[in-house]
């Protein structure tokens, strides 16, 4: 990678990890004593230098985290677990995502934003290549790990030379109404404004004709050097968009200062926002990166980089909590909006299998497997769950502790009133 691509890497990631700080969520955050819980490989290791851009997931027993670092010529990504969220395990086998070969579009890949649908993981990342243009693509996986890029990637390409997006970086994806909506940064090499795309697949995005949906401040404001780092929910029919705003390095250079400061806006349909008045949030910038949050019902949990001195910036993933805010980035697919029974993986198995399956409300959920004559043969799930992504896994025994014969089996779920019920084939 040449060198005006690590600059750019390095002052970009010094402006986009900067949208939340703990006045962000207009309460307190109680930061961990423990902090860091996610820090830098040892020397010579592919994640030695910063970690950031720590994308969580949740499925009933586990945190699961993809996180980019850089090893001081390129970035990666990365995948680690969690019981807790505090105490995280690194995946042996990282980076989970690499760079692609010399003259790709893709050298250095950073910004993982994930959500799971019908069975699979789909990853949505940018990629950068030697003379600095960042582009989107897109990968998918069965099990969090093993990631397969798109053959015909890029996904999203930058806009024509002159336009609001001749170069475009990374953004945010959510799922609705059987839709993947995202909100991404278009650069024109002086100011920065987010626009806005649709795609029914993942991978065939639509531009919204009217882009940017979010402008830049008028000159002298706090972003009069525009807005970037979009990070989006939708909630009860109103879409709640966080972003960075900052003033320009000098003229027509396209960063902002070090610290930018966090703003809020608000919208109906995703296109037309409204900033909230009081915007910024804070007036107390700092190096502390966007984060990544997930709520359980009772707390709120955030993962966000954080800009340790040791001479220059270090990038660690820090944690924090808080019992109750407003103004908090908590990502869709936290928070399912539909009612889904995915296929179970491995299929056909032995000897064991996971179902995974999301809730949209707490209720009462029955979890049963039936052989093709109708019988019960095992009982999963017979229990009060909360709203989310959950998972179990199932033993090939039946509800004896016995091994079952080798077949069809149909597993089916029930939550209040509704039904879902999939096949799967068991080998012995």
């Amino acid at each position: 990678m040449g060198m005006n691509v690590i600059i750019f890497i390095s002052l970009f990631l010094s402006t986009t990890m900067c949208a939340i700080t703990t006045g962000f969520a207009q309460t307190d955050w109680q930061k961990y004593p423990g902090n860091p819980v996610m820090i830098p490989g040892p020397p010579g290791a592919w994640d030695d230098h910063w970690m950031f851009n720590g994308g969580v997931l949740f499925d009933d027993s586990t945190y699961h985290m993809w996180y980019s670092s850089w090893d001081g010529v390129n970035t990666r990504i990365g995948y680690a677990t969690s019981p807790d969220g505090k105490a995280w395990t690194k995946y042996a086998g990282n980076p989970v995502l690499d760079i692609g070969l010399p003259g790709s579009w893709d050298e250095s890949v950073t910004g993982a934003t994930v959500v799971y649908h019908e069975s699979v993981y789909h990853m949505w990342y940018s990629g950068t290549d030697t003379s600095g243009v960042t582009r989107l693509g897109y990968a998918t996986s069965p099990d969090r790990i093993i990631w397969t890029k798109y053959a015909n990637n890029p996904v999203m390409d930058v806009g024509s030379p002159g336009t609001w997006d001749a170069g475009i970086l990374w953004g945010d994806v959510i799922f609705t109404d059987s839709l993947y909506q995202l909100w991404y940064t278009g650069w024109d090499s002086t100011n920065l404004r987010i626009g806005y795309s649709t795609s029914p697949d993942g991978i065939t995005w639509t531009k919204y004709a009217g882009n940017p949906v979010l402008d830049k401040g008028l000159p002298g404001s706090w972003e009069a050097g525009g807005a970037t780092s979009p990070s989006i929910i939708y909630d009860d029919g109103t879409y709640h968009l966080w972003y960075a705003g900052g003033e320009e390095l000098s003229p027509g250079t396209p960063f902002f200062t070090l610290n930018p400061l966090p703003g809020y806006a608000t919208s109906t349909d995703g296109i037309n926002w409204t900033k909230y008045a009081g915007n910024p949030l804070s007036d107390d910038a700092s190096d502390v990166g966007s984060g990544d949050v997930y709520y359980d019902g009772s707390t709120y949990h955030m993962w966000f980089s954080f800009c340790e001195w040791d001479g220059e910036c270090q990038y660690r993933i820090h944690y924090s909590t808080s019992g109750g805010i407003t103004g908090i980035d908590e990502k869709s697919y936290n928070f399912p909006n539909q009612f889904e029974l995915s296929q179970n993986y491995p299929n056909p198995f032995n000897p064991t299998t996971t179902i995974r399956y999301t809730l949209t409300s707490s209720q009462f959920v029955t979890l049963k497997v039936y052989n093709v004559l109708g019988q019960e043969i095992r009982t999963l799930i017979n229990s009060y769950q909360t709203s989310g992504y959950k998972s179990v896994v199932w033993d090939g025994k039946n509800n004896f502790g016995q091994i079952t014969s080798s077949g069809i089996y149909i597993y089916r779920l029930k939550a209040g009133n509704k039904i879902r019920s999939k096949k799967t084939l068991f080998l012995r």
